[in-house]
């Protein structure tokens, strides 16, 4: 996509909405992150849906159905994710509001007997055995 800058603004209502309208043949990886760069979600209609907790980031949810879940995820500043992956489901990410650091990883090596891998931080960024870490900055 060229330029990946978000030609619209819209309430989070109506993003969803937009999103909805996908059929499943037309849900795929591409149209939907197209659709996430292209729609940005206008802070201000997030507000009923952000809580914060001083232990932990929460995940919030906004809108779900057979193909997706809509949620905000809000971290204080300092707060972090654990390690993750999100076994063969997919993930897409916006951050209307604040900034986010990714941190990818790859399995280096796995020993099934003990049920240990090891990982190494990594630049790729889409891969189906990657896991993740986040931070807010």
């Amino acid at each position: 996509m060229a330029g990946n800058v978000a030609i619209e603004q819209l309430a989070i209502a109506d993003w969803v909405k937009g999103l909805a309208a996908m059929s499943t043949r037309e849900f795929t990886l591409q149209n939907v992150q197209d659709y996430v760069i292209r729609h940005a979600v206008l802070p201000e209609t997030l507000d009923k849906y952000c809580y914060f907790s001083k232990g932990n980031y929460t995940r919030n949810l906004i809108f779900k159905n057979d193909l997706f879940e809509c949620m905000t995820v809000c971290w204080e500043i300092g707060q972090h994710s654990r390690i993750h992956n999100h076994r063969d489901q997919n993930c897409w990410m916006s951050a209307p509001i604040g900034r986010l650091r990714v941190q990818n990883y790859h399995v280096d090596r796995r020993d099934t007997a003990h049920g240990t891998c090891k990982i190494i931080p990594t630049a790729r960024r889409q891969h189906p055995h990657l896991f993740k870490a986040l931070r807010q900055l």
